[in-house]
């Protein structure tokens, strides 16, 4: 079992979610309804983003700077972490339902990433429904999504993923590219705290 502080922040980069283009010279669009929204948000399927995340729980806090590209059709992705002053710690890539974890100077290969992270984590996290909590979707027909009256954004959604209660806070949206897009969420469950700003997402 490895315990360690980039294990630790790993999973909690893949747990969870935001985004961000820039372009000034662009209108923003606005949404009619959440269903517009969600429309709009699921034609993103192949993006690339860089941010930061903190980790909290109880009195212990962590945080990491993030690369994540991933196409959510093909489920190919290449997630990188590393250090406030650059250093790689953590490399994960997947294709073809294959995936390959490098940290520590240890490399782990599974079809189950999700096995494999709980297996040397220790923790169940809901890494299948982080690419529709990221843009603001429910991730299933069960989800309890909150929305802004005015603008039709998500506020919160809701969830009972794996007989475990989440909560997905989103603090702050700006435009990028023309569109509105979480740009801070914060996640929880029990006493894990997941805060996490993108700086930069591109549409690929």
């Amino acid at each position: 079992m490895i315990k360690n502080y980039f294990i630790t922040v790993f999973i909690i980069l893949l747990l969870s979610n935001c985004a961000s283009y820039h372009h000034a010279n662009e209108s923003m669009k606005t949404y009619q309804s959440f269903q517009d929204y969600q429309t709009t948000m699921s034609q993103f399927f192949h993006w690339e983003i860089q941010g930061k995340i903190a980790f909290l729980q109880k009195n212990k806090r962590q945080s990491a700077n993030i690369f994540w590209n991933k196409n959510e059709q093909t489920q190919n992705q290449t997630l990188n972490l590393t250090t406030y002053l650059g250093i790689n710690v953590l490399t994960l890539s997947s294709h073809d339902e294959q995936h390959t974890l490098k940290t520590n100077g240890q490399i782990y290969n599974t079809q189950n990433i999700s096995s494999l992270i709980q297996e040397i984590t220790n923790y169940q996290l809901p890494i299948e429904a982080l690419s529709s909590w990221l843009k603001g979707l429910p991730y299933s027909n069960n989800d309890i999504v909150k929305i802004n009256p005015t603008s039709f954004l998500p506020i919160q959604i809701s969830t009972h993923y794996e007989g475990e209660v989440w909560k997905v806070y989103y603090q702050k949206y700006q435009t990028f590219e023309g569109y509105q897009l979480p740009s801070q969420l914060m996640i929880k469950q029990n006493d894990f705290t997941l805060k996490i700003m993108i700086h930069q997402w591109t549409r690929l």
